[in-house]
Order: structure tokens, then sequence, then C-alpha cells
């Protein structure tokens, strides 16, 4: 198999994990270097100069976030390749909302409402949507329900279409590829399976990666961590650059049988090094910007999508039940009953607090209190709804 075709096969590979199989700029890496060696190789040989560099205490063990720098190193080395793939697939999640149809001001007010906290977004979006339905229904009345089994399956429809840019984009910001693969796979499998407790379901998830619950309620916290990590790697590479022109440190670091295998390898190293390192220079902030993506639109739309279904499905739209009208204070009750005040026992807390709730009704009828019982307005008011709360059950 020649190179060119490895190249081509590689590219379409990346192609199918798209939410819109129509964009990918080859330009990441080196095209004239790729042809020459295959992507398979030069991934593999920008893993092994890491490794080497991580020996041999020219680059730190860790890369922060208590994660090996030879993991954070195939996460920035795999972005290199596949990131401005998935760059397509956040603009057109980024208008998803149209998917809604005569619901996309909803789901614009949905998103807009994401600040970093889980609870709180969910208890926004509820309210949302039984403001929403509470308007509909004054105008449907009881055809509510079938409105809300349409935005239901609009909303399906809408978690289905995530399903593979989010697999991809929680693959690409966990800074250690081997759980990122992990992770990005059981996002997958949830946004699958997930049923009535599909946001919480959700959260709980996130909860279980440190890493990605602390980006997506931070996300300026990730793009400062991979600015860190781009840079330390690129510095890294242009050192490993020179080091592996040097034949005593390849001899050293990768014993080979000398001859043309070592001349070739010791040509190989040096140009897959500066390849990385001046696209890290390059292509890094364009990166970084991508991941803000993933962590600013891909996941807090599977966010807001999650909560707008799990709503639906226990039926939270409808909102609570109505509570009870308070007794009617009338001007009978009023006379008859507040000289009954001084005979009884003392009240409760919860009697006290009726007391001073139907107080403050009465005031609002102050002067008429005034006008019927002259002085003794204040006594009889205090006197009626201290009977009324004692009578309430």
């Amino acid at each position: 198999m020649n190179h060119t075709l490895i190249v081509n096969n590689w590219r379409g590979f990346l192609v199918e994990d798209l939410l819109e199989q129509d964009y990918f700029d080859s330009s990441s890496i080196n095209e004239e270097l790729l042809n020459e060696i295959g992507a398979d190789t030069f991934r593999d040989v920008a893993q092994y100069i890491i490794a080497a560099l991580v020996e041999y205490g020219i680059i730190g063990g860790s890369a922060g976030l208590g994660t090996p720098m030879a993991g954070a190193a195939e996460t920035a080395i795999d972005a290199l390749f596949s990131a401005e793939a998935i760059s397509g697939s956040i603009t057109q999640v980024s208008q998803i909302g149209a998917r809604l149809e005569e619901y996309q001001q909803l789901w614009a007010q949905a998103l807009t409402s994401w600040k970093g906290s889980f609870d709180t977004f969910y208890q926004t979006i509820r309210q949302l949507m039984q403001n929403a339905f509470e308007d509909l229904g004054a105008k449907v009345g009881t055809g509510v329900d079938k409105i809300a089994a349409k935005l239901r399956g609009l909303v399906e429809g809408l978690v289905s279409k995530l399903l593979r840019p989010i697999k991809k984009g929680i693959q690409m910001i966990i800074p250690d590829a081997t759980i990122g693969v992990a992770a990005g796979n059981a996002f997958g499998e949830m946004i699958e399976s997930a049923a009535d407790s599909i946001y919480d379901t959700l959260i709980s998830l996130i909860s279980k990666f440190d890493v990605v619950k602390k980006f997506v309620s931070n996300p300026d916290s990730a793009a400062a961590f991979f600015t860190d990590l781009f840079k330390k790697l690129e510095d890294a590479m242009r050192i490993g650059a020179e080091k592996f022109r040097d034949r005593s440190f390849l001899r050293v670091f990768m014993p080979i049988g000398g001859g043309p295998a070592e001349l070739a390898k010791q040509k190989l190293y040096p140009k897959v090094a500066t390849a990385v390192a001046d696209k890290l220079q390059t292509e890094g902030p364009k990166i970084i910007e991508i991941f803000s993506g993933i962590l600013n639109t891909l996941i807090p739309s599977l966010l807001a999508a999650a909560a707008m279904l799990q709503i639906l499905l226990k039926g939270e739209y409808k909102g609570a039940d109505e509570p009870e009208p308070e007794a009617e204070v009338t001007q009978e009750k009023i006379h008859n009953n507040w000289r009954n005040f001084i005979s009884e026992k003392e009240l409760t807390k919860p009697e006290k607090k009726e007391k001073e709730k139907i107080v403050k009704g009465m005031k609002k009828d102050k002067k008429g209190f005034k006008q019927r019982y002259g002085d003794d307005a204040e006594s009889v008011m205090y006197a009626t709804a201290t009977k009324l709360a004692k009578e309430k059950k």
C-alpha cells in the first residue's frame, strides 16, 4: 500500500466522525512529510520522541491535572490531525436550534442561561419551559400535551444529531488520550441509552471524569492548560530535533545495528520533531479555539437538550399545582370573633406565622378598619387574625 493511499484512507476515517461529513483541512500537518512516511508512522515517531524526552528528563513526566506527559502529548498530536475536522461540527451545532422550528427562541434562551452550574442550568430551563407552556396552555388549553409531544420528538432528534461530535469532542479535550477514548465511548453509550433521567445521568457521568467537569464548568481553565501544554511540547520537540541530529544521543536512546538503518532513523526523527513543533506554534491558537468551541458550544448544547428532554419526559413543564386560595376575611368574621382573642391560649409558631400573613392582608384596608372601629381598629385587626389563624388547619 503506497503512502498516498494511506494518507487518503486516514483522512476518510476522520471525516466519518463529523456531524455533516464535509470538512477536513489536510494542512494541519506537513503534507510532504506525510506522503513520505505515512500518517501512522508520523504519529508513532512523534510519540516515540516524547517518550525519549521524558525518559531523559528533557521534559517533565507530568502535564498537570494528574496526566502523564506521554498521554497528554498523544492528545495534542491527535489534535493536530483532527481538530480542524471537528470545527465543522461545532459550526453546525451552533445552528442546530433551527431544527426546533417554532421553539427556536426557547432553545436560544436555554443556551444563554448556561453559566457553569449544572443545577442552576436545569432549574432555569425548567422555569423557561413552564413559562412557555403556561402561555401556550392559556391559548390552546388541553392541547398543550400534544405540543409537548411534538417538542419531545424534535429534541430527541437533536440529541441524536449531537452523538458523533460529542464523542469526538469529549475524547479531544481529555488530556490523557487513553482515558479520552474511554470517556468518548461512555458518553456515546449514555446518549443512546438514557431514558427519563437523561440529564441526571449525563451530569453523573461528567462528574466521574474530574477533568471534564473542571473544563465544562470553567472553559478558561482548559484554554490555560492546553496553551501551557502546547508550549512545553513545542519547546521539547525543538530540543528533540537537535538531540536526534547527534548520533551519540541517538545511539544511546535507540541502539540499532548502525549503517543505513541508523542514518535513516537519524534523518527521520529530527524532521518529525521539527514538523510537530512548527505546527504547535502556528496551529496551537486555532486548536485551542476549537477546544473552546467544544466546551462553549457542543457540550452546553448537549446539556440543554438533555435538560429539555428530561423535563418533557417527567412532565415537569406543567409546573407545580396551584396553591389553594386563602380563606376570605369578611367584616362579619371580624366583628364577631375579635373579642374571643383574650381567652385564647398562646399561638404556636405556625399559627403566629399565619396570623402575621392575615394581618398583612388586612392592612391593605387599614383606612376602612379605622372608619368602622375607630381607636379599636388595630386590636380588632390582630384579634381577628389570631382567631382565623387558629381555625385554619
